[in-house]
C-alpha cells in the first residue's frame, strides 16, 4: 500500500507541475497586462471562454500582472516537478508538496489541477516511512565501497 499511495502522489504531483508550468507559458505570452479580474483564464485572445468553461484553462491570481505571474507559475510548476521527482520521499514530502500546489493556486497555475497536487500531496502524507534496518553483510560492504565508484 505504501507504494501505491507514493506512486498516486507521484502521478499527481507531477500533473500539477507540469500543468503549472503551461498555464504560466500561456500568461506569459499574454504580455505585461493586468487580468480582468481574480479568476481568468490563462489562454487569452482567441480563446473564448464562454464556449466551455474549461477550454481557455480557467486560473486565478493574486499577482495583478500576468507576464509576473506567468513567470511565477512556471517556477513554482518546475519547482513541484523538481520536488514530486527528487524529495517527496522525505519526512514533510507532502505536505511540501501540497504547499507547492496551494502556491501555484493562488499565483495562476489553474484551478483544477493545483487542486490534484495538494490530493496527490495528501496521499504522499498517508505514506508511512520506512523502518530504517542495520546493514549486514554485503550491503554493509557495498554501503562502504560506493562513494569509492564516484570517484572511479
Amino acid at each position: 500500500m505504501r507504494g501505491a499511495m507514493r506512486t498516486a502522489g507521484i502521478w499527481f504531483g507531477a500533473l500539477a507541475g507540469f500543468s503549472g508550468v503551461e498555464h504560466g507559458y500561456f500568461e506569459f505570452l499574454q504580455g505585461n497586462v493586468t487580468p480582468a479580474g481574480f479568476r481568468f483564464p490563462s489562454i487569452g485572445p482567441p480563446c473564448v471562454p464562454e464556449s466551455a468553461w474549461h477550454g481557455c484553462e480557467p486560473a486565478l491570481t493574486l499577482i495583478p500582472n500576468l507576464l509576473i505571474s506567468g513567470i511565477v507559475s512556471i517556477v513554482l510548476g518546475a519547482a513541484t516537478l523538481i520536488w514530486v521527482f527528487g524529495f517527496i520521499q522525505r519526512r514533510y514530502g507532502g505536505a511540501v508538496l501540497a504547499l507547492l500546489s496551494v502556491a501555484l493556486l493562488l499565483t495562476g497555475g489553474g484551478i483544477v489541477p493545483p487542486i490534484v497536487g495538494v490530493i496527490g500531496g495528501l496521499a504522499a502524507m498517508r505514506t508511512p516511512m520506512p523502518a530504517a534496518r542495520e546493514a549486514r553483510g554485503v550491503r554493509r560492504v557495498a554501503a562502504s565501497l560506493w562513494p569509492w565508484s564516484l570517484i572511479a
